[in-house]
């Protein structure tokens, strides 16, 4: 089945955590290509503290990072669109992560990560819980 046609059979849950991934993706990439490419633009900034930046090497870590993050993001939504397991399990996995970093955040005083908290709770419950969701990658 072509690619479009497996999005199309999805339920409207699904269909929007897959878009908000494959942008995640997307902004992953571009950020670490932009990381790699502009390091030496940003350091030209007339007024800049370059001061915060990590050094060189550690910029690039980062940024490579980003990238793998990026294609490893982007198999998972291949995998969702393919109604394999694995990628259900593994952003299960990844929002669970993202929702004890969120509370950990949140004892620390970051009240701006009640927003992430709820975003990633939200996912979590949809793809644990969801009886379609729960069909479609049923093995």
């Amino acid at each position: 089945m072509k690619i479009k046609e497996l999005f199309k059979k999805k339920p409207l849950g699904l269909k929007i955590i897959i878009i908000i991934y494959l942008f995640a993706s997307i902004l992953y990439l571009v950020i670490g290509i932009l990381s790699i490419t502009s390091q030496n633009l940003i350091s030209q900034i007339p007024d800049f503290n370059t001061t915060a930046l990590p050094n060189g090497q550690v910029f690039l870590i980062i940024s490579i990072l980003f990238i793998i993050l990026s294609i490893f993001v982007f198999f998972i939504v291949l995998g969702l669109l393919k109604n394999q397991q694995w990628s259900r399990i593994s952003l299960i996995v990844i929002n669970i992560l993202n929702i004890i970093g969120g509370i950990i955040s949140l004892t620390n005083g970051d009240f701006l990560s009640l927003i992430n908290l709820t975003f990633n709770l939200v996912i979590a419950i949809y793809l644990i819980f969801n009886k379609k969701v729960k069909k479609i990658y049923k093995n």
